[in-house]
């Protein structure tokens, strides 16, 4: 017999024969590991209080008024109202709202409310089905009849909320175009004022014609240069006639003569002296009696007629230089007066562009608004509201029972491996050979039959008391799966039996 466990150690098969001998051998201290670990997660699967789910389903509908008024009237979209549902779903004033009407806040303040608030939150989810336009609001207690009402006072708030606060907000957007349709209207009278006053100030400006005033001020110039030549002709001619009297011809004829003599003589000729001498008579003469000459020139009428020609000349003139200054100065004045009010006039387009576009959306916001007050754009209708649950959603038993089983089960076996892991004794006579010794001979052990079958009933009395505590606890879990609640009725008249003790 010990060849052939040799033999089967030998051939690979000493592990499962090894764990189920050792299972076999410490029957009892296995099953009473696994007995407490499994009664402890049955004591804990009961003693986890139960959590109730209510939840409500809400849709949002469109309504077909919109596809009339596209263009029209400026609606929120669903979209834009399933983004800020969670939000303001989970904001504080909506559940400190549901919290008061509940009375869920009932002697908390400060950090105590603020913490309920927290815990409050944890335990309400939304969710979201954008293509169905439909979102769902639950809530867990342990209270079913507070989930229900909770989640029925949430939802009801929040539909009454958001439809207040579309109409406050379209009744404001009303009055904000109001104001800016004022304003713009002042800024519009205001820059027409500035235009009429530049107009008036400016108006003749404004009037003139850029290439007729180039050809006045081209004809003024050409007039300009022949008063010019005149004036010049009619100074030469009074030049000539103050300088033809008889001192001053018989002067002008003694030069020429002295210019010619100093060709053929030298200034110490007789004839050159004579001549300097007499001119310089001459000189003291006409310098002595040249305005009694000129006197006698002024008082002639031809020199009166060129006095009064020269006068007239020179006055028209200077109207010319002074007309063609004046045109030069609005001939640069033309481009910036048309710029200042090419500017005044395109503040005055772009105001009446914004006043056009507010007067638009003014009547738009004025439909809006009706659509709010009369719930036209997009409403919300509660298809399933909250009712009291009466299937606890959590602690799943059944999961908590089998995972204390698994656990009861897997950490007995756990610990005899590692016990048996950890003894030094020789087990086998692979055992001996591994430590070096040569076996000679295998001696067979000498049992007593009567002492094995007192041990194998033990045993196997033991371990159909493991498997029947196995059974029970896949039969308590399944019944919980099937949400039989026959284990509760035997807890709760077990309680009542001992309490009626005491």
């Amino acid at each position: 017999m010990n060849t052939m466990l040799d033999d089967v150690e030998a051939g690979g098969g000493l592990d499962i024969l090894r764990y189920i001998r050792l299972l076999w051998e410490h029957a009892l201290a296995f099953w009473l590991m696994a007995a407490v670990v499994m009664l402890a997660g049955l004591g804990f699967a009961y003693s986890l209080p139960k959590i109730y789910q209510a939840k409500s389903t809400v849709a949002i509908e469109q309504n077909v008024i919109n596809d009339l008024v596209r263009g029209i009237a400026i609606t929120p979209s669903m979209g834009a109202k399933i983004r800020i549902l969670n939000v303001s779903l989970l904001s504080r004033s909506s559940l400190i709202s549901v919290m008061k009407e509940l009375d869920m806040d009932l002697g908390l303040s400060g950090p105590a409310l603020e913490e309920r608030i927290t815990s409050v939150r944890r335990k309400v989810s939304v969710g979201l089905d954008e293509k169905r336009g439909l979102f769902f609001i639950s809530y867990e207690s342990s209270n079913p009849v507070l989930a229900r009402d909770f989640v029925n006072t949430l939802t009801r708030h929040y539909i009454e909320q958001s439809t207040s606060d579309k109409r406050e907000e379209s009744f404001e957007a009303t009055r904000f175009l109001a104001d800016q349709i004022e304003v713009f209207r002042k800024r519009i009278e205001a820059v027409q004022a500035e235009i009429d006053s530049f107009k008036a100030s400016r108006g003749q400006i404004l009037n003139m014609s850029e290439p007729a005033l180039r050809r006045e001020i081209q004809m003024a110039q050409e007039e300009l240069q022949a008063l010019r030549i005149r004036k010049t002709d009619l100074l030469a001619q009074r030049g000539v006639m103050l300088r033809n009297t008889p001192l001053r011809n018989r002067l002008e004829t003694l030069e020429a003569q002295l210019a010619a003599m100093l060709v053929s003589y030298t200034e110490k000729h007789p004839a050159v002296i004579r001549t300097k001498q007499e001119i310089e008579g001459l000189r003291r003469e006409v310098a002595r009696k040249g305005e009694e000459e000129r006197k006698i020139i002024y008082g002639t009428s031809e020199y009166q007629r060129i006095k009064v020609e020269l006068t007239a000349v020179e006055q028209q003139e200077a109207q010319l230089v002074s007309k063609i200054a004046d045109n030069e100065r609005l001939l640069r004045e033309i481009p910036s007066v048309a710029t200042e009010l090419a500017d005044l006039e395109n503040r005055k387009r772009k105001e009446s562009l914004i006043y056009e576009q507010l007067v638009g959306r003014y009547g738009q916001s004025e439909v809006s608004k009706q659509m709010e007050l009369q719930d036209k754009a997009v409403s919300f209708r509660i298809i399933d509201p909250a009712v009291l649950p009466s299937v606890p959603v959590s602690p799943k038993r059944w999961l908590i029972l089998l995972a204390g089983m698994a656990a009861g089960l897997g950490g007995a076996f756990g610990v005899l491996f590692l016990f048996d892991l950890l003894n030094p004794r020789v087990r086998s006579v692979e055992d001996l050979r591994r430590l070096g010794f040569h076996v000679m001979a295998v001696v067979p052990s000498i049992s007593d039959v009567a002492e094995e079958r007192r041990i194998f009933r033990r045993r196997a009395a033991v371990t159909a008391c493991g498997v029947l505590l196995c059974g029970g606890v896949v039969a308590v879990a399944a019944a919980e799966f099937l949400q039989l609640r026959f284990m509760e009725n035997v807890i709760a008249g077990a309680v009542f039996t001992v309490k009626s003790w005491f």
